[in-house]
């Protein structure tokens, strides 16, 4: 048995001896720092590569370069040459202690495979996300990132924090930025392009935007989203789904005409108007409550299903149109527009709960207007307002 034993285990051990092993180094950069590819920038004298585990102590500048994991730690420089434009590519996780920034001539454009942190500085061109699965993304500071890119339609960028940027195009290229571990989204400038911003439970997605923030082809999928501060809309493309509550100000992008999409409910506690130049257009499948200023071109109601509408703020939307024939369109509330055209395109506009219209200015066009219950239906117009193809069938209405 003895012998047995000691044959198993010299076995094993010669097959322990032909196994390759996989040892990742680690390279520590020198005090006084230097160019990636210059051995002397590194303890040791040895130029990292795409192998290497990579912590930064001193400044140092990239002329092109690879690494395994990269740590920048408190009081480290990571920044591009100034000959020219670097790419570093990071194929493991980047975390962030010290200062990532571009040098005083071009940028450093950073790729990252795995996850990435920061709690120090981020003023570089680009981080790119290029990782074949999910990868992970926190940052305490908000970044000022010109470009902070998913490269790949595989796996998802994952905000375990709530995310800050400040004049950072976030491009998406038809990918997900999932909020999971986190409820805020901050862009101070810069915009959103291109993909969605995802989160699948509450508490309530928070977008905060302004200083010219804008979103192009851009759809936000969140049980709840409340938007804060400004933001302008480019393209017809633009999506909110499920519930959005608005507290800030929404406009269309000052080049021409464009169109938001609700598809779902909206609530209006902010301001939604025309830009400066053109025209905005809100298309909505859901319902509809207005406490604030609705200032826009066309509000288009356009579910297949019924759709209610309350106010406590009068609107003053140019035009307010009932696209399908599906459904009806139900007032919960009092209605009061001011200058509106209200085309029900053969529709049926029905109080419920409200039992009141007022209309001061515009029209009332093609379409039915019913109560089936008491207290009377009050119209109230004035300012020129004019009725035509329209069918009042109330109970009880007055004038």
């Amino acid at each position: 048995m003895k012998n047995l034993f000691t044959s198993l285990v010299g076995a094993m051990l010669v097959i322990l001896a032909i196994l390759p092993v996989v040892v990742h180094s680690q390279i520590v950069s020198a005090p006084g720092g230097g160019l990636w590819n210059t051995p002397s920038t590194w303890i040791g004298g040895t130029v990292p590569t795409a192998a290497t585990d990579v912590i930064i102590n001193s400044t140092v500048s990239v002329n092109g370069g690879s690494c395994r994991n990269l740590q920048v730690n408190a009081g480290g420089l990571l920044q591009n040459s100034p000959a020219s434009s670097y790419n570093l590519f990071v194929n493991g996780t980047l975390v962030n202690n010290g200062t990532i920034a571009n040098n005083i001539n071009y940028g450093l454009i950073v790729y990252v495979t795995g996850n990435f942190t920061n709690n120090g500085s981020m003023s570089n061109n680009t981080i790119t996300l290029n990782g074949t699965s999910n990868q992970q993304i926190s940052s305490g500071p908000t970044m000022s990132i010109a470009n902070f890119t998913k490269n790949t339609t595989n796996g998802r960028a994952i905000a375990v924090t709530s995310l800050s940027f400040t004049g950072t195009v976030l491009s998406l290229n038809t990918d997900t930025l999932e909020l999971a571990g986190s409820s805020e989204l901050t862009m101070d400038g810069g915009y959103i392009t291109n993909g969605v911003i995802y989160k699948s439970s509450l508490p309530a997605l928070k977008l905060t935007a302004g200083n010219g923030t804008y979103a192009t082809s851009v759809t936000v999928t969140s049980p709840q989203t409340e938007f804060y501060g400004s933001m302008q809309f480019f393209g017809s493309n633009n999506y909110f789904r499920d519930n959005f509550i608005n507290y800030g100000i929404l406009e269309n992008y000052p080049t021409t005409t464009y169109t938001l999409n609700i598809a779902g409910n909206i609530t209006n506690f902010g301001t939604i108007r025309n830009s400066s130049s053109y025209l905005f257009n809100v298309n909505i499948t859901g319902n509809v409550a207005n406490h604030g200023t609705w200032d826009n071109n066309q509000m288009i109601l356009s579910g297949n299903n019924n759709q209610e509408i309350s106010m406590t703020q009068a609107v003053t939307c140019t035009q307010l149109q009932r696209y399908l024939s599906a459904g009806r369109v139900k007032a919960t509330s009092a209605l009061e527009f001011e200058g509106t055209e209200i085309i029900l395109s053969g529709d049926t506009l029905e109080f419920t709960t409200g039992s009141a219209l007022t209309l001061n200015g515009g029209n009332l066009y093609n379409g039915v207007v019913l109560k089936q219950a008491l207290p009377a239906l009050v119209l109230s117009n004035s300012n020129g307002t004019y009725y035509h193809l329209i069918n009042v069938n109330a109970v009880e209405a007055t004038l």
